[in-house]
Order: C-alpha cells, then sequence, then structure tokens
C-alpha cells in the first residue's frame, strides 16, 4: 500500500502539470480555472492521499473521487498491471475492489470507463497477461477531465461545508 500512496502523489504531479491558464477572478465572479486548479491541488495532495489510510476517513464522495484519481495515477505510471499489483487484487482474492472501481467510475459520471477497466479485471492473476491493448486504449486526459468537473462539482462534499464556489 505504501507503494500506491507514493505513486499516487507522483501521480498528483503529473495530473497539476496539465492545469490552469494563469486567470484572476473578479470579486465576487465565477472561480476561474487558477482558482479551480487550487482546489484539485487540495483534492489531489490532500484528500486522495487518504485513501489508503486505516480506517479511511474518507466520505463516500471523497472516496469514489480518490479510488478514480488513483486509478489514472496507476495507469498513467505503470498501467493496468501496476494499478492491479499495488492494490493487490491478486488472484480474484479481492474481487470486491474491482465492483468498488466500477461503482467510483460511474459515481463521478465516468461510466464509459467502466466496460473497459471490467474487461482488464478478466485478467488479473493471468500471469503472463500484459494488458497492452488495454493501457494503449487508456485515454487519461478525458478521465482526469471528467474527475476534475466531478470535484469542482461537489466541491462541499468533497472539501466540507463552505466550500462550494471557491
Amino acid at each position: 500500500m505504501k507503494k500506491m500512496t507514493a505513486l499516487l502523489l507522483s501521480g498528483a504531479l503529473l495530473l497539476l502539470a496539465g492545469c490552469g491558464n494563469g486567470a484572476v477572478s473578479a470579486a465576487g465572479g465565477e472561480p476561474t480555472r487558477s482558482e479551480n486548479d487550487l482546489l484539485w491541488n487540495e483534492f489531489v495532495l490532500e484528500i486522495a492521499a487518504k485513501l489508503n489510510e486505516q480506517p479511511c476517513p474518507l466520505n463516500p464522495v471523497q472516496k469514489n473521487a480518490a479510488i478514480v484519481s488513483a486509478y489514472i495515477n496507476h495507469c498513467c505510471n505503470g498501467g493496468h498491471l501496476d494499478f492491479f499489483d499495488s492494490w493487490d487484487f491478486s488472484e480474484g482474492e479481492n474481487t470486491f475492489l474491482v465492483q468498488e472501481v466500477e461503482e467510483a467510475l460511474a459515481a463521478v459520471g465516468a461510466q464509459k470507463y467502466i466496460q473497459p477497466f471490467r474487461s482488464a479485471a478478466r485478467h488479473i492473476g493471468e500471469e503472463d497477461y500484459e494488458f497492452e491493448r488495454e493501457d494503449e486504449a487508456f485515454d487519461d486526459s478525458a478521465l482526469t477531465d471528467i474527475l476534475y468537473q466531478f470535484v469542482l462539482a461537489n466541491q462541499e462534499e468533497i472539501f466540507g461545508a463552505g466550500r462550494a464556489g471557491g
């Protein structure tokens, strides 16, 4: 699990690198991309990083977003094999994790990623399977955008009361 946390945080830096346009909002205006990026940074570094803590301190909305964040990060850093190894999906012993990831993808609005994930999960425990097809088809940019919008749309549940709207 420590490996997963390290990759989650290193992946956070990858996700952060592409965000932001330097805009500043006018007083009382809508949050700008820069303000939203600050919330995104906080999500990645403060909320998603708690996914591995036991007991998990995250509420269901936070946890779903954190699971999808971990999925993105692992698939970007080491592919589906890395994701499955890091989460110890070994030999189907933790099949409940497959369902948890599928539910998290659905919760954040990434339904089109459920079937490809399910297809990859069918190969868990196959020694020689390398997930090449699944890794090539994985669109981390689009999934990151979906998660980014989910985090912004659910600020109150993710960051606490009084945080909605920046």
